[in-house]
């Protein structure tokens, strides 16, 4: 994506993106996966756009999400990574299918694995 397109994204949803996230995705990081909405991190302005307003109103069997998470995209079984942008140590949690978040995926919580 380019600044201008994550200029827009902060213009549409009213919020302000982690300049990791910034650095992450201009360039992005899979050429071969650039204007996507197949993977779980997308690399469409407007369709980031339109899922976060989605996300905000609430979908079938999901309860709306605050205007502070960020959702990175959605994969096709309906699952969404997503930014917390209010805390950004919480880290990249993933929203399953179901009307909760599932925990943050952090650097510790991957050592710790059983």
């Amino acid at each position: 994506m380019t600044p201008d397109e994550l200029d827009r994204i902060e213009s549409e949803l009213g919020i302000t993106l982690p300049e990791l996230y910034r650095q992450a995705v201009d360039p992005y990081p899979i050429p071969a996966l650039e204007g996507n909405t197949d993977w779980m991190f997308w690399d469409d302005a407007e369709a980031l756009i339109s899922l976060n307003r989605r996300m905000r109103e609430g979908e079938r069997f999901r309860d709306p999400w605050p205007a502070r998470f960020y959702a990175l995209g959605k994969d096709a079984g309906g699952c969404s990574d997503a930014l917390d942008l209010e805390d950004p140590e919480y880290g990249v949690f993933e929203r399953d299918r179901g009307p909760r978040c599932q925990p943050p995926v952090t650097e510790s919580s991957l050592l710790n694995l059983p």
